[in-house]
């Protein structure tokens, strides 16, 4: 029950003040270390409406420096909002590193709602949350979950008071009052969420708001001591060495499927054109029917270097409406990207129902490019196959389309085009010094691609392997296999 886990500061006036005054120093120093270690801190102020959300919140800013700490409130289901899954709203918003965050009312207020809207189980829904919130905490976000909890007659007496203030009068709103009839379904629903959510890494802290001035108190002593902890954690961590995980087994890459070539995947070019404009019509049409089903549809494509990505995405887009895709090459992060959780920039691009997004290298360089670099911990390279697998689930869980296109090139093919390119003048911007360094690390890639086909090829995302030596093979290949699952989607709804 809620009330087992409440927490009440019991002191007199005199003394909560000076100790907050004290605690408020102490925020504002926590504040400054958490900037400079590059830690976040994620706040969910949750409860019952009328429990004094806003006025905890007030409090908590004052001695905050507003430049590093920003406050979310619930957000209105716009059409942006509601079209796109429950977590969008909040990896968007997620904190930077040094950024203190605070949502007045949180996902988990929507979860009920979501699940009836979007036909996803309650139970779904909780495992999203789980994942973001362990996320989260791999990425040094410190976080908070306060539960504001007042008795149903409590809440009855505040709406009442907020009704007859002829100022304030339209902030008691009908659903407030329906709240409060619900309240004991309503509070079992809070209970269920709370145990299921209520982890080592991210612990709910339930506060009696009987009184706001304490439980203002209440949150202000939790988060003081606690960040205190948690700072001194993250300043003991020793910083880990990285160094290139990928070891190289020259059995297993003689042998892979992405040093072989199939003979059959040709297509004559006397064919080729004829086949590919039925195809881009066909796609053209299905586009209209996403539309109209509001289907959600993410394509990626992955794969080495000159295996024709760029010359199928082109081909797949030619007869497409604009106004339904985008499309999103994936290069090293930005200075932005590189301050938030890895995932962050893709939840950034996910499509809302009905429209395209697709993706010129993807959310796999941190399984392909970063072991190969040095550029992660081993914990890290193992743990991205799971967060992938997470993230990928929650998209096919909302309803979305999601194919993941491996465009293979052959070795020597490669290097045939490699130098076709760096030979002809109107296509030597395409070659880089980098690519040749890719290259000499293709055994690495090979292995790197095995095993990221082996833990992340699923049922509802699987791989599709694209043989990329003839390009109009590969390009009507991959148009095919698109038309091929859109049409299986919208005959299942």
């Amino acid at each position: 029950m809620i009330k087992d886990y409440e927490h009440e500061a019991k002191v007199n006036k005199q003394i909560r003040k000076t100790q907050k005054d004290d605690l408020r120093v102490k925020i504002g120093e926590l504040q400054r270390k958490i900037k400079e270690q590059g830690t976040s801190v994620m706040i969910l102020i949750d409860g019952w409406n009328a429990s004094g959300k806003g006025s905890v919140i007030n409090e908590l800013m004052i001695p905050l420096d507003p430049r590093s700490f920003i406050v979310y409130n619930e957000p209105r289901q716009t059409h942006e909002i509601r079209n796109r899954p429950l977590m969008y709203y909040y990896w968007v918003h997620s904190p930077a590193q040094g950024q203190i965050v605070t949502f007045d009312t949180s996902y988990y207020s929507q979860v009920y709602e979501r699940s009836k809207k979007d036909n996803v189980p309650v139970k779904t829904l909780v495992e999203q949350i789980n994942d973001f919130e362990r996320s989260m905490y791999y990425n040094n976000t410190i976080i908070f979950k306060f539960f504001l909890n007042i008795s149903k007659k409590t809440q009855k007496k505040r709406l009442e008071k907020i009704e007859d203030d002829p100022i304030g009068s339209w902030r008691a709103t009908k659903s407030d009052w329906e709240e409060n009839e619900n309240y004991d379904k309503i509070e079992a629903q809070w209970d269920d969420l709370i145990s299921d959510t209520n982890t080592e890494n991210s612990p709910w802290f339930i506060i009696n708001s009987k009184n706001i001035k304490n439980a203002s108190f209440e949150v202000l002593r939790i988060l003081v001591n606690e960040l205190e902890e948690k700072v001194k954690e993250i300043e003991n961590k020793k910083k880990p060495k990285l160094k290139p995980l990928i070891k190289v087994d020259e059995a297993v890459v003689k042998d892979s499927i992405f040093n072989k070539v199939n003979p059959e995947d040709t297509i004559p070019r006397s064919l080729y054109r004829p086949i590919i404009k039925e195809y881009q019509a066909e796609l053209r049409e299905l586009e209209y029917m996403v539309f109209r089903k509001r289907i959600p549809v993410m394509i990626a494509f992955e794969g080495f270097d000159a295996g024709g990505k760029g010359g199928v995405i082109k081909r797949v887009a030619k007869n497409l409406d604009p106004r339904g895709y985008r499309v999103y090459p994936s290069s090293a992060p930005t200075d932005i990207e590189k301050v938030h959780e890895w995932l962050w920039r893709y939840w950034n691009d996910v499509p809302k129902r009905g429209h395209f997004s697709i993706f010129d290298r993807t959310w796999y360089g941190r399984v392909l490019v970063e072991p190969i670099e040095g550029f992660c911990t081993e914990a890290e390279y193992d743990r991205a196959f799971k967060q992938i697998r997470e993230f990928e689930k929650q998209l096919t869980d909302f309803g979305a389309v999601l194919l993941k296109f491996w465009m293979n090139v052959t070795d020597e093919e490669q290097k045939r085009r490699f130098e076709d390119r760096q030979n002809n003048p109107a296509k030597q911007w395409k070659i880089t010094d980098e690519d040749w360094r890719n290259r000499e690390k293709r055994p690495e890639y090979v292995m790197a691609a095995e095993r990221m086909f082996e833990e992340t090829s699923t049922k509802k995302a699987p791989w599709i392997f694209v043989n990329g030596d003839d390009k109009r093979y590969a390009r009507t290949k991959v148009i095919n296999e698109i038309i091929k699952h859109l049409r299986k989607k919208i005959n299942s709804i």
